[in-house]
Order: C-alpha cells, then sequence, then structure tokens
C-alpha cells in the first residue's frame, strides 16, 4: 500500500481548516489487523472499523515537530513538512502483531472522535519494537504534498 492523504483532510485543505503551524499533530502506530491503511473515507480515528493501535511496551502516539509549509514551484504543488518523530524504547510483540503503518492525525480534542486523521505512511513498514528506538523519517519533499 503507498501512502495517502485522506479525504477529510483534503476538505479542510480546501476549506482552510488545518492550520499546519499551529494545529497539534501526532502519529499513531497500528498493527496487523488495523483498516486504517484502507479507509480513506474516516473523518475521524473513531470512524475507521478497526484501529489496532500497537501496543509494546513504552508505547504512546507522538506529537510531531519541525512543521512547516514549503510551496514548491518547480513541482507545483505545496508540501507540508514534518520533522522525525521518535518512538522511545518501543517494545515488541508477538508475530504477527508487528506495526504496519502510521497515521498522522490532528487531535482537536481528547478522543477518537475528535482527531482527524490526515495522512497514512507505510514507509519502511512492518516492524517490530525491539526495546531500542524506533524513528520515522518523513520525506523532506515534505509528509503531505498537495498538487
Amino acid at each position: 500500500m503507498a501512502n495517502f492523504v485522506y479525504n477529510e483532510a483534503k476538505r479542510l485543505a480546501a476549506e482552510s481548516g488545518i492550520n499546519w503551524a499551529s494545529a497539534t499533530v501526532k502519529v499513531r502506530l497500528v498493527r496487523t489487523g488495523s483498516t486504517a491503511g484502507s479507509e480513506r473515507n474516516a473523518n475521524t480515528l473513531a470512524e475507521f472499523s478497526t484501529m489496532n493501535t500497537y501496543n509494546g511496551s513504552g508505547y504512546a502516539d507522538q506529537t510531531v515537530g519541525g512543521r512547516s509549509v514549503f510551496e514548491n514551484a518547480v513541482a507545483n504543488r505545496v508540501e507540508l513538512v514534518a520533522g522525525n518523530v521518535t518512538f522511545a524504547g518501543l517494545g515488541g510483540l508477538s508475530a504477527p502483531n508487528e506495526a504496519i503503518g502510521a497515521v498522522f492525525y490532528i487531535e482537536t480534542g481528547a478522543s477518537d472522535a475528535q482527531r482527524i486523521p490526515l495522512a497514512w505512511w507505510d514507509s519502511g513498514f512492518p516492524f517490530n519494537g525491539t526495546g531500542s528506538d524506533v524513528t520515522l523519517r518523513p520525506n523532506a519533499a515534505g509528509l503531505v504534498q498537495l498538487g
């Protein structure tokens, strides 16, 4: 499966509903069985049929820093850039429960019904934690590209 932008994020971007610089953007790892990599029409994290959040020891959703917006005139697109995200000391799970992807989302409240999926990312997956740090390194040309 390829990386993609969820439909609700596209709608919000078109309606000026996403402020990439000031929004609270987080990332959640999901494991085998999650439908987050195929349900592009979910408007909140609660709308995924099966989230199946990674739950190895030391796991917690992480806040995404280093965000900026870049207009790429050569490629005729806008790039929403994000910094690396580290999951410190991420513990493993027994097979077949490895992490299969990451859901980047905008947090507008404390429950999954208030979290808007932004992008699915499966570059570098699947993997299983080993107790070491795991770092996601979004593309320098933008975690999300609008063009």
